[in-house]
């Protein structure tokens, strides 16, 4: 396989591998499974810990280029105020 094609896979397995892990931290691995799908990458794995520590785990492939990506769910922080 030529190296201009590989190089091009990996980067667009990783912008597909970020796109899902975000989708998967809102929706789940439904969501998850359809932006994967929508980027044309294959579904590797997730691992769905919203519950636990609020990350959510994509794994993903297009072609031959695997990538990962996770998402971590902080929430709004907590901003001091005024009041006593």
């Amino acid at each position: 396989m030529l190296f201009s094609i590989q190089l091009l896979n990996s980067t667009r397995s990783q912008i597909a591998a970020d796109a899902t892990a975000l989708a998967g931290i809102y929706g789940g691995v439904l969501h998850a499974t359809n932006i994967a799908k929508a980027n044309l990458a294959t579904p590797a794995s997730f691992t769905d810990n919203r519950n636990t520590n609020g990350t959510f785990t994509a794994v993903v492939a297009i072609g031959a280029a695997n990538a990962s990506a996770q998402a971590f769910d902080q929430g709004a922080p907590v901003l001091p105020t005024m009041n006593p």
